[in-house]
């Protein structure tokens, strides 16, 4: 697959990898268990669908997962999943991340900005 990236210099998209699952299952807090996931997140469950995502990029799906990263050594610091519909690009919206420990990563329009430790 064509590794895909957007940046600014300080927060990096691109599509989630396996090496972000550690850090996504150490994220988990119990607003994201409650409200998006439904309960606690499995490496097994975690893994089946950071390949479903992947696969999702490599078919043009509609799915189109992003990690979100910050720093030089691009360091998971949340993840956004988008839609696209007929082709048009992500559905408009706020911006719902998931977060790495200690991180909070915030988006308006053309701008996007991080906070917490490394």
């Amino acid at each position: 697959m064509h590794e895909v990236k957007l940046s600014d210099g300080i927060i990096t998209l691109s599509p989630l990898r396996l090496d972000d699952v550690e850090v996504h299952l150490k994220g988990e807090d119990e607003q994201l268990v409650r409200w998006l996931n439904g309960g606690p997140g499995t490496r097994e469950g975690v893994e089946a669908y950071f390949r479903h995502c992947r696969e999702q990029w490599v078919a043009a799906g509609p799915l189109r997962a992003f990690g979100i990263r910050v720093g030089a050594g691009e360091a998971l610091a949340g993840a956004r999943p988008a839609v696209c519909s007929r082709g048009l690009g992500p559905r408009p919206g706020g911006l719902r991340t998931t977060n790495a420990p200690g991180r909070r990563v915030t988006a308006a329009p053309g701008r996007l900005g991080a906070t917490g430790g490394a």
